[in-house]
């Protein structure tokens, strides 16, 4: 994987942060960019939010219909076909289950932001990573396969050290994929919600790679701007190890503590550890630019590419790799 330049684009996510900066800002910065800048950060982040939950958005790939227009309506259609025995094309019953075959479901004309497309499907199968995963849609997000977590195991490299996944969810299809695609020396797949620990389990069992499950939590500020008592779970916070490589999928998002997130990131890094990162830019672009302003500060980007290679047409994915600023010292 090359390195991508794309300094323009940091530059304009965080402003008055040169692309640079966000390469060479110390620790002593953080007070800087977490007080007056955060603010504004976040004061603009709930202003765009209608923007990307109402109305069509007009992204590089085309005009794009957020989900929050079809949700309703298409989760009583999936209800319907789904009690009346009638699936679509790309579906099939097994042994009583559902069944979606992901490939059929590339070859058609691919809903764009809708994540809740599979949710009340038994089983989604992904032929082209050699996965097959089972959901649960009555666990909530993390029941059931998100499509950031496809674009992830599509551009992740052979990896042959010690990985760590981040919000594995109860599918874990991207570091499940790594597992099938080569032998890691190690692979631990965390979550923070130990409701889906079993479920986690099976989809390891059920792909027959070895892989541990943990439950890993990020610890939530009270005076956050998304924090709420339903999302702040007692866990552990720490593994007390490290890794070579860590990977998340989704986990840039107004729900989860960006902070908390960075925290975790740099508890499991050690001076060689390569991040992986698939956010959803497009869709809380203040966000993610409160989030990449925050990584810049003890992570140097060395890709950054805002429409990495996918068979999934959504045009709001953005990849970074990074890796620990030489400075960094981890948390304590």
């Amino acid at each position: 994987m090359t390195c991508h330049d794309d300094d323009d684009f940091l530059s304009e996510l965080v402003p008055g942060i040169h692309a640079e900066s966000l390469c060479d800002a110390s620790d002593d910065d953080d007070d800087e960019v977490s007080s007056a800048s955060e603010k504004k950060s976040d004061e603009r982040m709930v202003a765009a939010f209608p923007v990307f939950c109402s109305g069509a958005v007009t992204t590089p790939r085309g005009v794009v219909t957020p989900p929050g227009h079809r949700r309703k309506h298409h989760q009583q259609q999936q209800q319907r076909r789904r009690y009346h025995g009638e699936l679509p094309p790309y579906a099939s019953w097994v042994d009583g289950k559902s069944v979606v075959s992901h490939e059929a479901w590339l070859g058609t004309t691919q809903e764009v932001c809708d994540d809740l497309k599979f949710v009340n499907f038994d089983v989604v199968v992904f032929e082209t990573l050699g996965v097959s995963i089972e959901q649960d849609g009555s666990m909530g997000k993390g029941g059931h396969v998100w499509d950031g977590a496809f674009v992830l195991a599509e551009n992740l490299p052979e990896i042959a050290g010690t990985v760590l996944e981040l919000g594995a969810g109860g599918t874990g299809l991207a570091g499940i994929a790594l597992a099938r695609k080569c032998r890691p020396a190690k692979l631990v797949l965390t979550e923070g919600d130990d409701r889906l620990l079993p479920l986690l389990r099976r989809n390891v069992r059920r792909n027959n790679i070895e892989a541990e499950v943990e439950h890993l939590v990020w610890p939530m500020a009270d005076d956050d701007l998304f924090w709420h008592p339903a999302r702040s779970s007692g866990g552990p916070v720490d593994l007390g190890t490290t890794f070579d490589v860590i990977i998340a999928a989704e986990c840039i998002a107004p729900i989860y503590d960006p902070s908390a997130f960075v925290a975790a990131l740099r508890r499991h890094s050690h001076a060689n550890t390569r991040v992986y990162l698939l956010g959803k830019d497009g869709r809380w672009p203040d966000h993610a630019a409160r989030v990449y302003a925050m990584l810049g500060l003890y992570f140097d980007f060395v890709y950054f590419d805002q429409h990495p290679p996918s068979r999934i047409k959504a045009p709001y994915y953005r990849l970074a790799v990074l890796v620990p600023k030489p400075t960094t010292s981890p948390v304590a």
